[in-house]
């Protein structure tokens, strides 16, 4: 029963980040520019991060990014 519990419970989603953004022909440095998020120096760097399934946004951050996409923050989310 606990490993179903465990199936279910949303994550982060990087295939779909990278599906979004490319449909709305943004490169990673326009999105972490519209977001707000990633460092000053260059926006797109966490973006490459999230992407590359090297880091895992927080629930905030990825609120930010469905934001700057135009999409619901559970459509960054999976449970598979």
């Amino acid at each position: 029963m606990a490993d179903d519990v465990l199936r279910l419970r949303p994550f982060f989603d990087r295939f779909k980040l990278k599906f979004y953004r490319t449909q709305r022909a943004l490169s990673q440095r326009m999105l972490g520019e519209d977001s707000g998020v990633g460092s000053r120096g260059d926006p797109g760097v966490a973006i490459g991060l999230y992407e590359r399934g090297q880091r895992q946004p927080h629930l905030s951050t990825i609120g930010k990014l469905a934001e700057a996409l135009d999409v619901r923050p559970e459509q960054l989310m999976s449970t598979e």
